[in-house]
């Protein structure tokens, strides 16, 4: 199995374990949240060659609503991120984006630190990872106007139709994480259908949103098994084929 996107050392940080994901996932993603990470993810996983490393600002990295950061501080994180990338060879840009619903920053803000990133995602032909809470109609602004990145993915998704047909068309994968196996979460379920085959990835984006029947533990990566059995239920695909498939998509997205 793949996991598109996991957080293998905020695992640790948070009590769990991922020599067991380690061992059993054949190809897996760990994202970057923040400008400075890079050199401590980088020391922890140097030994699997097989976990892909990305490096990426989300929008949390803006500040909060009552104390945002300057635009020279961002600026200045950018620069420090960026030799980061190209020091240790990172593959991804991401994870990058906008949240509408913590509101970090201000929405200025944000949009500069994702369009920056859009950017560097261009300029050093790596795809880009997008996180997107409640920013539908922006996501698919900067989608089609910006133009400046190397395809990618839109992780955890939770979007409506309209952003996932533009990201399609743009060339984009679309990733599904544990809370699509949440009762609650029927329509995301719903939303499989529209995915094409040969886009769809599966991520756990541990160790936050543990998949049923784990809620209320520190999620770990090899605990994307959870989320290919919810999805190859909900497509009536056998998981053996679905495995497979996500594999192959995997691999075309990466060019490898």
């Amino acid at each position: 199995m793949i996991d598109s996107h996991a957080h293998f050392c905020l695992v640790l940080e948070h009590g769990g374990e991922i020599k067991s994901s380690l061992e059993a996932l054949r190809l897996a993603i760990d994202i970057g949240s923040t400008h400075s990470d890079l050199p401590e993810r980088y020391n922890c996983l140097k030994d699997y060659p097989h976990i892909l490393l990305a490096g990426g600002m989300g929008p949390w990295e803006t500040g909060e609503k009552d104390n945002p950061k300057s635009i020279n501080q961002i600026t200045s994180e950018l620069n420090i991120l960026k030799d980061y990338i190209i020091k240790y060879n990172v593959k991804f840009i991401g994870e990058t984006g906008l949240d509408n619903h913590y509101e970090y920053g201000t929405v200025e803000l944000q949009e500069y630190l994702f369009r920056e990133q859009l950017e560097l995602s261009y300029k050093l032909s790596k795809p880009v990872l997008i996180h997107n809470r409640e920013a539908d109609d922006s996501i698919i602004y900067d989608l089609l106007n910006i133009k400046h990145y190397h395809t990618g993915i839109i992780h955890c998704y939770s979007g409506n139709l309209k952003l996932m047909n533009t990201a399609i068309s743009e060339g984009f994968y679309i990733s599904y994480a544990g809370n699509i196996t949440y009762k609650s979460n029927s329509y995301l379920r719903d939303t499989l259908e529209y995915v094409p085959i040969d886009r769809l990835l599966v991520e756990t984006d541990s160790p936050y949103l543990p998949p049923v029947p784990l809620r209320g533990t520190v999620n770990i990566p090899l605990n994307v098994k959870y989320v290919y059995k919810c999805i190859s239920e909900v497509l009536n695909i056998h998981e053996e084929k679905l495995i497979e498939q996500v594999h192959s998509n995997f691999m075309n997205f990466c060019n490898m």
